[in-house]
């Protein structure tokens, strides 16, 4: 008789941390070799929903469809308060319930009764957290950053709780845990894409997102260079992707080469149009966590010029970029890429190059950002150094436009002579989600 009881309170046990976390198991098949927090784990059992049992699929189902409607909720309620007060708050960082918060006496009732569920759920879990800050450092370092991760590690050690932890009842802060969790993936998804949509405004190979976008140049030669030929170029490019983690690009320059009005050459050589070098390129959005992003991407650069003046070899360039995100209104990129000619040149100079190419963003208000974009660049079969600097300005219209302008300048004598003396532009791009 002994024995069967000892056998059913090991089932009950059992049975009740299943209950606890239907997941449990499906963890240790999927996602042993995660490492817990920052919702990495639950981000893993997404992954493998389709594999996993019927339990946790209910569970994640159920998570996911509570995430969505407290969304909508708080969208649907404070869509016409955001628009009246706060239209020129740039979304991310929690920067939007802030805005809420300070015209808390002038919001709609439908959104005040949200913006102060959102406090209260803020509350109970701050006061959740620093009742149990000893029991939660001991058992549940790795869950800190996550309130419901955090909740699910208290209630699985509810027998080593002290009382005051067991006082602030962490088996009623579900909901809140839930809510505040939602909110605070609602504000970094939203910083992430600001940093995103600008860093796709600069060209960058930092994208992540599907656009077309319209590039416009004008170079202006320099007196020095023999041919003294200015270009124009408009690149159309299209990129695609699915997830935002990989992308595929596509450029098709359209180029025009003409005279220096200023300085003309004798002879003047005909002005030529025509499709450039076709660029392709394959990105991969491989690591992000917390306000820190890194890309990787292999373009190709193809012989495919419809006029030989417009045209270049095969280049092959892999390019590494990190972006951080220094302060609320301020980010720094910093690529590193070397182009390098591949197979026969077909007549053309061989390409041996080296760039590094910080970044730095300003996010202004109104969606508006300012960018000094530096480009460090030395070439190898030239044993020269050319380093070019662009002024960008731009302003992101909702989420899914861009528009910027540019000036650039060679920075050195060396530089003017093999490069351009300046350069114009602007950018228009069209962002969307398939």
């Amino acid at each position: 008789m002994e024995r069967r009881l000892v056998v059913l309170t090991v089932l009950l046990l059992a049975g009740r941390a299943r209950a606890a976390d239907p997941c449990s198991d499906d963890v240790k098949a999927f996602c042993a070799d995660v490492k817990p927090g920052g919702g990495r784990v639950n981000k893993c059992l997404v992954q493998h929903q389709s594999q996993a049992t019927p339990a946790c699929q209910a569970k994640l189902v159920a998570e996911a469809t509570k995430a969505k409607e407290l969304i909508a909720e708080f969208s649907d309620a404070c869509s016409s308060d955001t628009q009246r007060l706060c239209a020129n708050v740039r979304p991310g960082e929690g920067r939007m319930l802030k805005c809420l918060t300070r015209n808390d006496y002038v919001l709609s009732p439908r959104c005040a009764a949200e913006v102060a569920k959102i406090d209260t759920a803020r509350e109970k879990i701050g006061q959740l957290q620093a009742a149990c800050r000893p029991e939660a450092q001991r058992l549940c370092a790795n869950f800190m950053s996550q309130a419901g991760d955090l909740l699910s590690c208290l209630q699985e050690n509810e027998a080593e709780l002290s009382p005051a932890c067991k006082a602030a009842e962490p088996g009623i802060a579900s909901e809140a845990a839930t809510l505040v969790d939602t909110v605070n993936t609602m504000t970094s998804q939203a910083r992430i894409d600001d940093t995103v949509a600008i860093l796709q405004g600069l060209n960058s190979v930092a994208f992540s997102r599907n656009q077309i976008a319209m590039y416009f140049d004008y170079l202006q030669s320099p007196a020095a260079k023999p041919a003294n030929l200015d270009q124009i170029t408009l690149n159309p490019l299209l990129v695609f992707g699915k997830g935002n983690q990989f992308a595929v690009a596509v450029k098709v320059p359209v180029a025009a080469i003409f005279p220096d009005p200023v300085h003309p050459p004798a002879p003047q050589p005909p002005s030529v149009s025509g499709v450039a070098s076709v660029n392709t390129a394959f990105a991969w959005a491989f690591y992000a966590r917390g306000s820190v992003r890194q890309y990787a991407a292999l373009s190709l650069q193809w012989n495919s010029a419809s006029e030989a003046s417009i045209g270049a070899p095969w280049v092959l360039t892999p390019v590494y970029a990190v972006a951080v995100g220094l302060a609320g209104w301020v980010s720094l990129t910093t690529e590193l890429s070397w182009s390098k000619s591949v197979g026969n040149v077909g007549g053309y100079p061989g390409v041996n190059l080296l760039f590094l190419r910080p970044i730095l963003v300003f996010n202004l208000p109104s969606t508006t950002f300012l960018s000094v974009d530096t480009k460090l660049g030395w070439d190898f079969l030239k044993q020269i150094f050319v380093p070019v600097m662009r002024f960008q300005g731009g302003k992101l219209i909702g989420r899914d436009l861009s528009i910027s302008a540019w000036y650039q300048v060679t920075l050195n004598t060396v530089g003017r002579q093999d490069a351009f003396n300046f350069g114009v532009g602007f950018n228009f791009s069209y962002f969307f989600d398939w």
